[in-house]
This record gives structure tokens, sequence and C-alpha cells, in this order.
């Protein structure tokens, strides 16, 4: 298998499934005909991500309980810790999903924070780069003499 075609697998693979092209249908279709493993995967993955996507939140204990139990007979290793991982979390997930609970937010002003880090290197000391985070997230108009 080629470099390009490896990198259309992973964008398939990565890609949710409402989201895939015709050409990435068409490698799913293929994996699931020719690396078995790799498609139960894949499906465990986007069962998962139901979970949040279309799953009442009034059923999502029992959803959830029984995603583990997939998880754990597909004698997938990487997908067996998985199923560890959210067995010990499962009171938190089910909690999030019940409550509509998300971190995206937090995730996104991280990010914005990475962004000014990166977009000011140099900072001689930790105040400059927080003014900045507070000038750019903190909802600060500044209207500049040019613009009056």
């Amino acid at each position: 298998m080629s470099g390009a075609d490896w990198r259309r697998v992973r964008t398939a693979l990565r890609s949710a499934f409402e989201k895939l092209t015709d050409t990435q249908h068409a490698v799913v279709a293929k994996l699931r005909r020719l690396r078995h493993r790799i498609f139960r995967a894949w499906e465990l993955k986007e069962a998962l991500r139901d979970l949040y996507r279309i799953i009442d939140p009034v059923h999502a204990a029992a959803y959830l309980k029984r995603w583990i139990t997939r998880a754990k007979r597909s004698r997938l290793r990487p997908m067996i810790v998985l199923a560890g991982t959210v067995q010990r979390n499962f009171d938190g997930i089910v909690a999030a999903v019940e409550l509509g609970l998300s971190n995206s937010v937090v995730e996104g002003v991280n990010g914005r924070v990475r962004l000014i880090q990166r977009l000011g290197w140099g900072y001689h000391s930790a105040a400059p780069l927080i003014a900045m985070v507070h000038l750019c997230c903190g909802g600060i108009d500044v209207t500049l003499p040019t613009e009056r």
C-alpha cells in the first residue's frame, strides 16, 4: 500500500460516518471485506460516537453497558483497553451525556491560548501572555484611533 493509499484509508477511518465522501464510503466497504479487524474497530468507534449524537440521554447507561460488552468481546486489544477505561469512568460519562455537558468550550479556549502563545513567541514573563489572553479572549473591544 502506497503512502497516498494509507492517507486515504486513515482519513476515511478518522472521519465521521455522516461526513464520508463516496470515495471514503468505498474505502470503508473495502475494509469491511478485506480487513475485518480494522472495520470492527471503526464500527466500535462510530457506535461510541452515537452515544453523544443520537442516543436518548435516558437510555445512555444501558447503551454504554452494551457498548462496553461489545468492545470487550471484539478481541481487539486497544478496544478492550478503551472499554476498561470507559467502565472505570462509567458514572461520569453517563452523567455528562444525561446533563449535556462537554469540555468543548474549555478545549476551544485552550486552543486560542496556545495560538496566542505561538504568535507572541518570546514573552519574557507570564504577565504579557496573560494580558494578551485577557485582551483576545476577554470580550474587550478596543477601538483604534484610526477607526474613530
